[in-house]
């Protein structure tokens, strides 16, 4: 909801439309974050790495189900910090992301592993023994 009216059809929208713009009151965008996936393909596998520093191998969800795979994580952080003022503060952190993936028809679903290490999640996703056998070939020309 815009405090002030704006005209939506121009062109620059002026300071005070990026003021008041919903998004700074909508506090859920703030907490909620989406890692950057690079998605790899090679002769004999696909490879997604998910950026995710500061985590635990235990924060991780992975899932398959009906050709997806579903990547979740939870993580809580409870700092206590006690100063020489007789008084407690606590900060709370709170991260969580879920990213869902189609899997293509070649993977095998049985074999696919996952490695957390230096904040990358790393799925690999090995193809079918049929598939690698079936890539593609390159003819020379002569």
């Amino acid at each position: 909801m815009n405090l002030i009216s704006t005209n939506l059809n121009r062109w620059k929208p002026t300071l005070l439309d990026e003021l008041f713009d919903d998004r700074w009151f909508n506090f859920d965008t703030f907490n909620q974050t989406f890692p950057a996936v690079n998605t790899i393909e090679k002769d004999n596998q696909y490879l997604l790495e998910i950026a995710v520093p500061g985590m635990d191998k235990k924060d991780f969800e992975i899932e398959i189900q009906n050709d997806l795979i579903s990547i979740s994580s939870i993580s809580k952080q409870e700092k206590e910090v006690k100063d020489n003022l007789n008084y407690n503060r606590q900060e709370f952190n709170y991260n969580s992301f879920h990213r869902t993936f189609s899997l293509p028809k070649e993977v095998d679903q049985s074999k696919i592993k996952a490695i957390y290490s230096n904040g990358i999640l790393t799925i690999t996703l090995p193809k079918l023994k049929e598939v690698i056998s079936k890539s593609k070939k390159l003819i020379e020309v002569k």
